[in-house]
């Protein structure tokens, strides 16, 4: 088994043909999606206040930080359109209040090709001190249909036991990276050495990691997001309605470097909360379905029926970055 338990689940296209969008018609997007969520949100009850303005004023320091690494980068890094929808998404990023003792919920929902939906539900403790817990399901016909299998597994070890990657991170692992852009980029520069077909597709391939693990903070979401203003290639793709009113915009990297077949990085993100909402990686001369739609959540406890299903893998440390696995005997 391997470190990362967060695996995203595919989920089919409806929009693959659809033409990329000019600048202009992109900051439209992004105005009327905000205006839109605005709307929406009007009618929702306020969530609890968070403790202190601290954390406010760092996200609000980190996208004065965002403008000006895109001006210092200029035509060097992504396109006008493209900061314009990561300079919203860093504006916007928040976290929800969460104790230590609380769950954060990741589910992952995707549907593949075949019509079969796949859903993974991961429990991580917010204070890491407690093993993460896996829900998978699968129905034969969309969410709507039968569900034919479920597993519920985790490890003896909790994720601060483990060595955190940009693949399957942990809290101790989030609070090492840096929050100030260049360092942050120095980190991935170096982590990315030597890694994937070019250095700049790589960086784009560890930021869509650690984001689509569900667990990054605000404050460094909004770091990440003004590193991928300074990637050359980095542009506005188009938008992607994903479930209701959940809407976002593609954030696109052309790979065109390297011995390997040309590729294209996507990442779907809703630029009203910051969030990453699927990502994919297209083949120049295929297709690719999204991987399934993220969505977070806090919760008191794990329920009762997933506890009583829980089987527990023996786990173990093999070395920095490696996890070894097997299962409960008998």
């Amino acid at each position: 088994m391997t470190t990362d338990l967060r695996t995203f689940l595919q989920a089919a296209d409806p929009a693959e043909e659809l033409a990329g969008y000019s600048p202009t018609t992109a900051q439209a997007l992004v105005d009327r999606i905000v205006g839109d969520s605005a709307a929406y949100r009007a009618h929702r009850p306020r969530p609890r206040a968070r403790a202190g303005l601290t954390a406010g004023l760092a996200v609000a320091a980190l996208v004065v930080g965002v403008v000006t690494v895109s001006d210092r980068f200029g035509p060097r890094g992504a396109s006008d359109a493209a900061r314009a929808v990561l300079v919203q998404a860093a504006a916007q990023a928040a976290d929800p209040p969460a104790r230590a003792d609380q769950w954060w919920r990741i589910t992952s929902t995707g549907v593949d090709r075949d019509g079969v939906a796949r859903v993974q539900t991961t429990y991580v403790a917010v204070d890491d001190s407690r093993p993460s817990v896996i829900v998978e399901e699968t129905y034969a016909a969309g969410l709507t249909g039968d569900r034919t299998s479920r597993s519920v597994s985790g490890m003896n070890l909790a994720p601060n036991q483990l060595p955190g990657t940009w693949q399957a991170p942990n809290a101790a692992f989030l609070a090492s990276l840096p929050r100030d852009v260049p360092s942050l980029t120095e980190r991935l520069r170096t982590d990315t050495a030597g890694h994937g077909q070019s250095p700049d597709g790589e960086v784009v391939v560890y930021i869509t990691d650690v984001l689509r693990s569900g667990l990054v903070p605000a404050d460094l979401r909004a770091a990440l997001y003004a590193v991928l203003q300074t990637v050359p290639g980095i542009d506005i793709g188009r938008p992607q309605a994903v479930a209701g009113r959940r809407t976002g915009v593609v954030v696109a990297y052309h790979e065109t470097l390297g011995a390997m077949a040309p590729f294209t990085q996507e990442l779907l993100i809703d630029p009203t909360t910051g969030e990453l909402l699927a990502s994919r990686e297209v083949p120049r001369d295929g297709q690719a379905p999204w991987g399934g739609l993220m969505e977070r959540a806090v919760v008191d406890e794990i329920p009762a029926e997933v506890r009583s299903e829980l089987v527990v893998l023996h786990c173990w440390v093999i070395a920095s970055d490696g996890v070894g696995c097997r299962a409960p005997r008998g």
